[in-house]
C-alpha cells in the first residue's frame, strides 16, 4: 500500500490535531510540519521534520494548512490591494497561507475562524490566479 506524504503548515491546535490524526492512520505519512516558529514546536515534536516558512522541503504530496486564520484569510480591502500587487506576492506574510503554499503543494484548508467566511471568495480568486 502506498502512503501519501503530508506537510503540515502550522502547529497550533488545529495542526496539533492533523498530527495525532495522521499518526492514526497507516496510509498518511507526515513528513514534515512548517511553522513560524520552529524552535517551539521542535520541543514538542520529535517524530517529524521541523521546518521555517522561509526554508521547508517541497516533497510531499498534500500540505494541510492549519496556520493563523484570522490574520491569513483576506478581507475586501486588503483583496483589492492583493490583486493590483499580485505580481509582487512572495511570502506567507504578503500573500497568506493558502495562495504562498498553493505554489508549491497540493493544498486543502483548515481553519477555526468562521467570522470571515465570506472572504473566502476572494481567496478562492486569488488561488485561481496562482494555478491557471
Amino acid at each position: 500500500m502506498s502512503t501519501i506524504r503530508v506537510t503540515i503548515v502550522g502547529y497550533g491546535n488545529i495542526g496539533h490535531g492533523v498530527h495525532c490524526a495522521l499518526e492514526q492512520n497507516p496510509d498518511m505519512d507526515p513528513v514534515q510540519i512548517i511553522s513560524r516558529e520552529p524552535g517551539r514546536v521542535k520541543k514538542e515534536v520529535h517524530d517529524v521534520p521541523i521546518a521555517s516558512i522561509t526554508d521547508f522541503s517541497k516533497d510531499a504530496d498534500v500540505a494541510i494548512l492549519c496556520g493563523g486564520s484570522r490574520s491569513d484569510l483576506f478581507n475586501t480591502e486588503t483583496d483589492k490591494e492583493l490583486m493590483e500587487r499580485m505580481s509582487d506576492l512572495d511570502s506567507p506574510e504578503l500573500m497568506g497561507q493558502g495562495p504562498y503554499f498553493a505554489q508549491f503543494f497540493n493544498t486543502v484548508d483548515s481553519f477555526d475562524t468562521h467570522a470571515r467566511v465570506l472572504s473566502l471568495t476572494y481567496r478562492t480568486r486569488i488561488r485561481c490566479v496562482f494555478n491557471a
